[in-house]
């Protein structure tokens, strides 16, 4: 009986170590993700500072200097593992319409007004119950006439808002930046040298 109750002892003592070592395990494995957390996050916050430092170098500081040295592009060679870079000046729009809902409406205003309303989308929702299938068929222009209850909502997507900017700047005709929220200028462009 001594023996068993020793062998018994023995073997809960190894087992609360083994436990302790799990556990300690454990602890250092969360710390462990805790500090590839951290690092992760410095990573991430130290790329979006470099991607911003990288817009800052193309749409600002590199233009200013391209307009100085009135050049449009420029190779820079390769050095080492280093690869070579052409840059190239080139315009650049921008354009994002207003959150504001009444500022919003100008701009869609204005377009409308301007023989622009091809950009515009519409997208109108119509709520019907069950059994209204061959109503859903009918429904065109006549919805008022209906009496069908209704909701509207215009957009000009992003992309297309920004062609438009762009082909409006480059024909010269008159864009009202601030009502569009429209931005035109140039950037560098810079890309590797392929071989």
């Amino acid at each position: 009986m001594t023996d068993n109750y020793l062998t018994d002892a023995l073997a809960q003592v190894e087992s609360f170590f083994r436990e302790g070592d799990r556990l300690s395990n454990l602890r250092q494995s969360l710390k462990f993700y805790r500090d590839l957390l951290t690092q992760k996050q410095d990573l991430e916050q130290r790329l979006e500072t470099i991607n911003q430092q990288i817009r800052h170098l193309c749409d600002v500081e590199l233009v200013q200097l391209f307009s100085t040295a009135q050049l449009s592009s420029l190779v820079l060679e390769a050095e080492g593992n280093l690869p070579a870079l052409e840059a190239k000046r080139l315009p650049f729009y921008s354009a994002k319409l207003p959150e504001e809902e009444a500022a919003r409406q100008k701009a869609f205003d204005w377009l409308e007004e301007n023989g622009h309303s091809d950009i515009i989308k519409s997208l109108i929702t119509v709520a019907l119950g069950r059994g209204e299938r061959s109503l859903a068929k009918k429904i065109t222009d006549t919805l008022l006439q209906l009496g069908v209850s209704y909701q509207q909502s215009v957009s000009v997507h992003a992309s297309t808002l920004k062609a438009f900017i762009k082909h409006e700047i480059e024909a010269g005709h008159y864009v009202p930046y601030d009502l569009l929220g429209a931005y035109a200028g140039e950037t560098v462009k810079v890309t590797p040298v392929k071989e």
